[in-house]
């Protein structure tokens, strides 16, 4: 957009909007009904734009957990895994549902 305006361009198309230099307008290319005024910043530091993200690698996944210790497990699921209804196969979800709701109604 600095590089148009610049170079004295009246206009630029950027995605799906037209910005209007001369008036600084951005129109949608789309509806022309839809505007807002855009104004110019000089001196600012450049952000980073979500559509630089996109291109970019995604973060490394670090081997430590974010609940803490590897084997640290939530009390809850602790107490369960000892409860009766937590040795039965985990495949038998009626129980498991029915031993989640009495374990929420029981410590709400």
């Amino acid at each position: 957009i600095e590089e148009a305006y610049q170079q004295g361009k009246p206009e630029v198309l950027l995605d799906k909007y037209r910005i209007d230099l001369k008036e600084f307008i951005q129109f949608n290319r789309t509806n022309s009904s839809k505007q807002r005024p855009v104004r110019r910043q000089i001196g600012c530091k450049i952000q980073e734009s979500l559509r630089e993200e996109r291109f970019n690698s995604p973060p490394l996944v670090t081997s430590t957990p974010s609940y803490g210790k590897a084997l640290a497990w939530c009390p809850f699921l602790t107490e369960w895994f000892k409860s009766s209804a937590g040795k039965k196969p985990v495949l038998d979800f009626p129980s498991a549902i029915d031993a989640c709701i009495d374990g929420i109604l029981q410590e709400a």
